[in-house]
């Protein structure tokens, strides 16, 4: 009789509270869903945000890099019109392909210089080689004009670059190293002349001198890197 009467009145607790018990659930799931509410809200509009301020910095590298990179160009374009008023060198494809080689255009634009004068005199004229590639000692004009003739200065660019990146450099070895000895990896000079370096140190500091390449690479390069080009 006693447990029967304790089973009640347990039963009779439980039916008056369950009311309260049910409108505790849905109290704390309503609480529960407005916070996952503004938790979503919250994320939303912090990556909107995020979202937004990396677009507007990558817009702003992206134009800082444009400006940065036809300064350069105007750059090239008056050092090669100073040493030679009718060069066919194109400034903006010199500089592209030294990117894509990564190689300093003052390197290129030094031995442009002493080799050629940027394709407009000696033997260049004639094989529009405007770094000379191919005209070693010993060799006859006509193997020269038969293997290293180009139908256009700006063709011969590219292998200009491709040569002094696989055969010049590498390593440790970097562009500085090749105004104190322009030697290949197996130790052949570019040039026989032996003050070869001397003369492109001199051009080099001429370019640093009279433009504003040195700073300008300098920030382009930063550029670059941010930018994954």
């Amino acid at each position: 009789m006693k447990l029967s009467k304790k089973i009640t009145l347990r039963v009779k607790l439980i039916k008056r509270l369950f009311p309260k018990l049910v409108r505790l659930v849905k109290l704390l799931t309503k609480v529960v869903l407005l916070l996952i509410l503004i938790t979503v809200i919250y994320l939303s509009v912090y990556k909107i945000t995020t979202t937004s301020y990396q677009y507007d910095y990558i817009l702003e590298t992206e134009l800082k890099y444009w400006d940065t990179k036809n300064k350069i160009i105007n750059e090239i374009s008056e050092f090669i019109m100073n040493g030679s008023d009718n060069s066919d060198l194109s400034p903006i494809l010199l500089l592209n392909l030294c990117d894509k080689y990564d190689i300093d255009v003052r390197l290129a634009l030094a031995q442009g210089k002493v080799e050629s004068n940027f394709g407009t005199k000696g033997l260049a004229r004639r094989t529009n080689s405007v770094w000379n590639m191919g005209a070693y000692d010993g060799y006859k004009i006509d193997k020269i004009l038969g293997i290293y003739k180009y139908a256009h200065p700006n063709k011969s660019i590219e292998p200009y670059l491709k040569s002094i990146k696989y055969n010049y450099l590498g390593g440790t070895k970097i562009e500085h190293d090749l105004l104190d000895n322009f030697v290949n990896r197996s130790g052949h000079r570019y040039a026989s002349y032996p003050n070869y370096e001397n003369e492109l140190k001199i051009v080099w500091e001429e370019i640093n001198t009279t433009t504003e390449l040195d700073s300008l690479l300098s920030i382009y390069k930063k550029y670059r890197l941010e930018l994954n080009r």
